[in-house]
């Protein structure tokens, strides 16, 4: 993915509901989404960005954070909150975009409760984390850049075959 998308298509890409995906930027909970362009343009997502939004989204939803508490049989709190979803968002985010990620395939983050700092890696290699010399390779929490990328590209792929569908259906 080279160019940048707009809210509504990355939205529609990423199976999230734009108006929630707007609460959440506006009450600070999603605090580094792209500036809006423009007035009437809106916000532009590169690919970094829709790498964030993809993990912000997956981390909110398998763990609750996105869900209505009183839909919940439990009512417990989600086990990962919106804050510490969009901290981990954030720190791809800044992973994909720097130099110490070209050509790793994985970000692994330490199981610190900090979540501010990440180690780049490669398929196959052992998950772990490396800070100040000393070497994490139990408490790690992995992300895989590839795999976000294909999950991307595949939803992107299927949605312009469904819409090609469609066109083709009214003809």
């Amino acid at each position: 993915m080279v160019e940048k998308l707009p809210t509504k298509e990355i939205c529609d890409i990423l199976g999230i509901d734009r108006q929630r995906l707007n609460e959440d930027i506006a009450s600070g909970a999603y605090y580094f989404a792209p500036e809006a362009e423009a007035q009437h343009i809106g916000r532009l997502w590169d690919e970094a960005d829709v790498f964030g939004l993809f993990v912000y989204s997956f981390l909110s939803r398998v763990y609750s954070s996105l869900d209505d508490q009183s839909k919940r049989s439990d009512h417990r709190k989600p086990a990962i909150s919106k804050r510490v979803a969009a901290m981990y968002a954030e720190q791809i985010v800044a992973a994909a975009r720097s130099p110490e990620t070209n050509g790793a395939s994985r970000i692994d983050f330490p199981l610190t409760g900090f979540n501010n700092d990440w180690t780049a890696n490669k398929v196959g290699s052992a998950p772990c984390f490396i800070a100040n010399g000393a070497i994490s390779n139990v408490a790690t929490i992995c992300f895989s850049l590839d795999g976000i990328r294909d999950e991307i590209e595949g939803r992107k792929k299927f949605m312009a075959e469904r819409a090609a569908n469609n066109t083709n259906a009214i003809d």
